[in-house]
């Protein structure tokens, strides 16, 4: 209850805390899900013979709008802070915008503008369509106890998202059917009687459904029913209860409404396949979402309340964001744009598994609320550091057999090779930092961090790595812009690594490295004040540079491609013999040409260039966007003077984790790439020969068996290729 929030003290003998009542409630969740999924995976239930057509009915036509019209009428509205209610429904519209505009310039650019405009439709209402109900309320139940009353904010968002978003949806449904049936990108006349008769028609429609929504009538019925009959509630004290039997009534009813709409999901999970846009969705819904929320908390939630009672809400807005989508996408996808529905039904399922750990770990730190969490957070980027620079010597010890095919002279793999190396040293330099190996580096860190000569290395690298990424992304522009004008040439190579370190110096002496401050705060020496403004500017101007030039990219890709917009990362791209009016970008480190699909002769050494890692250095974009937004919101909170406690301590352990964790990030896209694996298959195979290279130089003509040609490595067949 409110232990969850308040304290950390340790419940009553014989009472079951939080933490505990949480995870009982997520595994019992996940037990209904998985048995619809193992049920519809034996064909056990057949969605296309309509086995389940009777429980979706029931589900979504009677037991759901029930339970809305319980809710509403026997909640106490005036204890209801609007604030919170508004945080979260613009963390969703800020988050559904973005997704938006990235599926549509992003996703398979070379089709048609309709069926990016449906999938983008599709997508961003996954990234907004929290399964409240089937999942919100027992996890809140479970976590708040009797003892606060946040029922209501279920109920509430809930309630905005049918009034609000779901009408927003349908109307870009409407839009995209009719961009479909049009036959063309644009209605040939706009003003035609016929084209303005057909959109009058889709709105009234539309009206007409949004009114006759059993969902908004039995909302419209709670509020008649509190006005005109609110002398028939029985008062239980944070709540309200309906009259006997009308009460008992409604309990019978919607009492099977958790484990069927539970079952109904997995049993929509009939696709399962890992690719990059799954991962991304799930990322805007369970991460983002809840980043956004809790940052509009922040101005919204009245600060005239008590400070407990706002930081609970505070904390709720995060728990709130977190809460993974329901199956209405993927029904959506099914009805409107039925290739995406494979995507949904693996984002619902990832959603599932990523929000499971994110909520257990919100209940552990929100039951300490009142404790500080900073040293949980040295302990998780200790963690982290020995993690990256064991990934760190993965990546190098691949750099070296890949060494003679590794071009020097194209620009984005010099940076790649840089950045890895970068972070090699990053990693190293935080050890060195931890107060637990090395508590006089903090103490000199708390002293003045903008003389400490350990914090203006860590602070070097830190930015140079962040310049090498900008400069992959620039490299894209000049791509695209230029195709095969990008010189190659190893001294324009080392020139742009070189300037990117000489940028990471110059900035490490005005600003002060991320993730240090809470660190450092473990040590008993009391921190000089530390002035944040210019990391705040130094990140706003970075999140700006960086999305511009990502819309430039866009632009510019859109015109010399027709419509084959890629910003950042392109998904699951087809291939030319399935679409052949579909190019592929200009490569990196090569004049128009592709690369080569398989492999050169083993007896053909040298550097190849490839296609320059460019899927790798895409990836990199998007991560280091995606961490800057998330780091937006955590440099406001410290402006702010939050303290390190409850949400927003789990909220910088979520970016110690992202931060820490690029040398795993990197290794896994090297692994994923198109063309690095080949290179590594190659390379590895000309081991023998190097060796007995090596043997003649010196002389060794002696007739001891040579070295065993190594197992053949078919990286090709069981790794899976990511494009992005």
């Amino acid at each position: 209850g409110a232990a969850a929030t308040t304290s950390a003290e340790a419940p009553a003998q014989g009472e079951s805390s939080a933490t505990q009542r949480l995870f009982n409630t997520l595994l019992v969740t996940f037990a209904a899900v998985f048995m619809g999924y193992v049920c519809a995976r034996l064909r056990w239930i057949v969605q296309e013979r309509g086995d389940m057509k009777g429980m979706g009915f029931f589900v979504g036509q009677i037991a759901f709008p029930l339970l809305i019209f319980n809710t509403v009428a026997t909640a106490k509205l005036g204890s209801v802070d609007l604030g919170t209610l508004l945080a979260c429904s613009l963390g969703k519209a800020v988050v559904m915008a973005v997704t938006w505009l990235l599926t549509f310039v992003a996703y398979k650019p070379s089709r048609s503008r309709a069926q990016r405009f449906l999938t983008a439709t599709v997508f961003s209402f996954f990234a907004i369509a929290s399964n409240d109900f089937a999942v919100g309320f027992p996890i809140v139940e479970a976590l708040y106890g009797q003892e606060l009353d946040m029922d209501i904010y279920i109920a509430g968002n809930a309630l905005v998202g049918s009034v609000v978003f779901v009408p927003i949806v349908m109307v870009f449904f409407a839009i995209g059917k009719v961009m479909e049936r049009s036959g063309s990108e644009v209605v040939a006349d706009e003003h035609s009687p016929g084209t303005m008769q057909a959109c009058l028609c889709t709105m009234v429609v539309m009206v007409r459904d949004i009114l006759l929504n059993p969902v908004i009538i039995m909302t419209i019925l709670g509020f008649v029913y509190k006005g005109f009959f609110g002398f028939t509630l029985v008062d239980h004290g944070m709540d309200h209860h309906l009259p006997s039997l009308l009460g008992e009534l409604v309990t019978l009813v919607t009492s099977p409404f958790g484990m069927c709409a539970l079952f109904l999901t997995g049993t929509n999970l009939n696709g399962f396949k890992i690719s990059l846009w799954p991962i991304l969705l799930v990322s805007m819904k369970i991460v983002l979402c809840a980043y956004a929320s809790y940052f509009f908390a922040g101005f919204l939630i009245d600060r005239d309340k008590p400070p407990l009672h706002r930081l609970i809400l505070e904390n709720f807005t995060w728990l709130y964001g977190m809460i993974p989508s329901s199956s209405a996408p993927l029904i959506f996808a099914q009805q409107y744009d039925p290739d995406s529905a494979q995507v949904v039904a693996t984002a619902i399922m990832a959603g599932l598994v990523l929000a499971g750990p994110m909520m257990f770990g919100s209940a552990l730190f929100l039951e300490a609320a009142s404790v500080d969490m900073a040293s949980t957070i040295t302990n998780v980027q200790y963690t982290m550091a020995i993690v990256s620079l064991a990934c760190g010597g993965t990546f190098l010890a691949l750099l070296a057999v890949t060494y003679s095919t590794w071009d020097f002279a194209c620009p984005n793999r010099v940076l790649i090779l840089a950045f890895g190396c970068t972070l090699v040293v990053y990693e190293a330099l935080m050890l060195l930092m931890n107060p637990d190996l090395r508590p006089e580096s903090c103490m000199a860190y708390n002293e003045d961090p903008t003389k400490a000569f350990l914090s203006i290395l860590i602070g070097w690298v830190q930015n140079s790595s962040q310049f090498m990424v900008i400069s992959m992304e620039v490299l894209c522009v000049l791509r695209v812009r230029a195709p095969g004008g990008v010189p190659q040439s190893s001294v324009l190579s080392f020139g742009l690594v070189a300037l990117c370190l000489g940028l990471g110096i110059v900035l490490s002496i005005v600003t002060i490295p991320n993730t240090v401050t809470e660190m450092c705060s473990t040590v008993g020496t009391e921190q000089k004040y530390i002035n944040v403004w210019p990391n705040a500017i130094w990140i706003y101007i970075l999140l700006a540079g960086m999305v511009a030039l990502g819309i430039r990219y866009t632009v510019l890709a859109g015109g010399h491609h027709k419509d084959q917009g890629d910003l950042w990362a392109r998904a699951e791209p087809a291939s030319p013999a399935a679409n052949p009016e579909d190019p592929e970008e200009p490569l990196p480190c090569s004049s128009g040409e592709a690369a080569p699909s398989e492999p050169a002769d083993a007896g053909e050494s040298g550097p190849t260039g490839g296609d320059g890692l460019k899927h790798v250095s895409k990836g990199l974009i998007f991560g280091q966007v995606f961490r800057l937004c998330i780091r937006v919101v955590n440099t406001s909170q410290v402006i702010a003077s939050q303290r390190i406690m409850g949400s927003f301590a789990q909220m910088l352990v979520v970016e110690g984790i992202l931060e820490h964790g690029q040398l795993p990030i990197l290794l896994g896209l090297m692994m994923v790439d198109a063309s690095f694996p080949q290179e590594f298959q190659r390379a590895w195979s000309e081991f023998p020969r190097l060796w007995e290279r090596q043997r003649r130089d010196h002389g060794d003509t002696s007739s001891e068996p040579s070295v065993p040609e190594p197992l053949p490595l078919d990286f090709t067949r069981t790794l899976t290729v990511v494009r992005f």
